[in-house]
């Protein structure tokens, strides 16, 4: 996947799909936006989402580590639409 993600943006297109940016592509963001364009957005994501409670982990690339993978989706309060 990879590799046809990286043709689309040789081309000129975009990592994003009917669901944006998610676990398989984060990791290629940098292929389009520096790293003061991700910081920018994340703080963004961190002022609408202080406690990290919407799509954790997804969205924007962190530097890799072994527990990464299996943190656990915060618990979302029962009535809370999102």
């Amino acid at each position: 996947s990879a590799e046809i993600l990286r043709a689309c943006v040789e081309v000129g297109g975009s990592l994003t799909g009917e669901h944006g940016i998610g676990v398989e592509k984060k990791e290629f963001m940098h292929w389009l936006f520096t790293e003061a364009d991700l910081e920018a957005m994340a703080k963004v994501k961190r002022t609408f989402d202080p406690m990290n409670r919407f799509n954790p982990a997804k969205v924007f690339p962190s530097p890799p580590s072994c527990g990464e993978v299996g943190v656990a989706p915060h618990k979302i309060p029962a009535g809370l639409w999102v």
